[in-house]
């Protein structure tokens, strides 16, 4: 007998959850624009350039994490480097919610960024384990134009 449960997903479900994890790197990013101008006042961040930072930190940590999430997922599987990625995010957004500086905001927002990145590449691994070939790229496109469909 089999020491983990597992279980295949449905379609729905499976594009259900691809869907809500690739969902969390734009809400880290879309959630933040809004608040800007509020947060840059709240934490004494005069010039109104440089609270654009919180969105660069985010990119910086997303980009450099992204490298090394493909050979952690080869090594590890998708599940543990997922759920890792997953708290490292959480707790990073947690913290930033009382950062009590901005320099303190922009390095949580740059761990918060690895954390995402295994997000963003475990996502496609595990589309490309599932489907290969013509099936895939039709996937893809399908997905391409759901996701961008809200901001058409």
């Amino acid at each position: 007998m089999s020491d983990h449960y597992t279980r295949v997903l449905s379609r729905p479900e499976f594009i259900a959850l691809m869907a809500a994890l690739m969902a969390l790197n734009a809400l880290a990013i879309d959630v933040m624009l809004p608040a800007l101008p509020y947060m840059g006042e709240a934490l004494g961040v005069a010039n109104e350039n440089e609270r654009q930072f919180v969105i660069t930190a985010y990119m910086i940590g997303m980009g450099v994490a992204q490298l090394a999430f493909g050979p952690l997922t080869d090594r590890f599987g998708r599940r543990a480097p997922l759920l890792a990625g997953i708290g490292v995010y959480v707790v990073a957004v947690v913290i930033a919610a009382f950062a009590p500086s901005f320099t303190m905001l922009l390095v949580l927002r740059f761990i918060q960024g690895l954390g995402a990145a295994s997000v963003r590449v475990i996502t496609t691994a595990v589309a490309r384990d599932r489907y290969s070939g013509r099936a895939r790229w039709l996937r893809s496109c399908r997905w391409s134009s759901w996701c961008s469909w809200p901001f058409r």
